[in-house]
């Protein structure tokens, strides 16, 4: 379920993040709102130390895992860079 479905914002600090590849791509910090609650955005820490920020229609949350679409530009630009890497 997209995170800008839910009513309220959940707890997703220092969960990780997976993309739709199920490789883990950082850690969640926190999950930005709106003025009525709802999620809106949700930022992360990369390895590398960087923090991403994603609308909330880009990230699926079940409760337990958190996965962000591979197709938005900062994920696909940390799959991109881990290719170069190895």
């Amino acid at each position: 379920m997209a995170l800008n479905s839910l009513s309220t914002a959940p707890n997703v600090a220092s969960r990780p993040v997976m993309d739709q590849h199920g490789k883990e791509i950082g850690k969640a910090q926190a999950v930005q709102t709106d003025a009525s609650g709802k999620p809106s955005a949700m930022s992360l820490r990369t390895p590398d130390g960087s923090t991403i920020v994603l609308g909330a229609a880009a990230v699926s949350f079940d409760g337990r895992v958190l996965v962000a679409d591979s197709q938005e530009p900062q994920i696909a630009a940390l799959a991109q860079t881990k290719t170069a890497a190895n």
